[in-house]
């Protein structure tokens, strides 16, 4: 796969075993270049197109990024959207489905008690959504870690997995991470065959053997290094 920007000459190109740490040194271009993946992973237009082979991917589909190191929420909306859908197939299925039923009977027989006792004329709707009961009840993910990463792993496996998203962009995580924690990550994310592009507002001390650098300078110049 290769990630492509309209304003810059060089393609980001993934390759096996192979992580893309791209350097933008310039501020005003770092920040317009991280708000421009946001706006395209969140659905809209933008600068960006990202290939596979001669096949164009749709960037939402395919990408997300991490912003925050210290904000990993894997509890989001999307992931819980889709945790509930694949909840409420699941309660259709032959092993479920009698008692889907006759949990849905119960539970509007209950309802219908309750609006004969009020003072005033109600309605309910007809239909019966699990996924707004799963939201009701707060049915979420309830994991543990140990350290912080693995907890960047968790997340990044379960977005994987549950998401289908192949490429994750990191943002500044060289900052805060040591370099062994930097390998343990790297040789996870090559494990399970995972795309990683790390997005920096400077240069790393340290250049480990994994990663392709490419910087953009305050000039605007672009260096590839890979």
């Amino acid at each position: 796969m290769k990630l492509i920007n309209e304003d810059l000459n060089n393609e980001i190109v993934f390759e096996e075993n192979k992580v893309n740490l791209l350097v933008i040194e310039n501020k005003k271009k770092f920040v317009e270049f991280i708000q421009e993946i946001i706006k395209q992973i969140n659905g809209d237009e933008g600068k960006f197109s990202l290939f596979d082979i001669n096949t164009e991917l749709k960037i939402h589909d395919k990408i997300d990024i991490i912003k925050d190191i210290f904000d990993l929420d894997v509890n989001n909306k999307k992931v819980l959207h889709k945790i509930y859908h694949e909840l409420e197939e699941l309660s259709v299925d032959s092993e479920f489905l009698l008692e889907t039923k006759t949990m849905e009977s119960n539970l509007l027989k209950y309802i219908y008690c309750l609006i004969e006792k009020y003072d005033y004329p109600l309605e309910i709707a007809e239909g019966f959504d699990l996924k707004e009961l799963f939201k009701l009840l707060s049915v979420k993910l309830s994991l543990c870690f140990s350290n912080k990463v693995e907890e960047i792993l968790e997340y990044i496996d379960l977005v994987s997995n549950v998401l289908k998203k192949e490429i994750f962009i990191l943002v500044n995580f060289h900052i805060f991470l040591e370099k062994d924690d930097i390998v343990a990550l790297y040789r996870e994310c090559f494990y399970k065959k995972i795309k990683l592009l790390f997005a920096e507002s400077q240069k790393p001390d340290i250049i480990n053997e994994e990663e392709k650098l490419f910087i953009i300078d305050n000039d605007l110049c672009e260096i590839n290094l890979s």
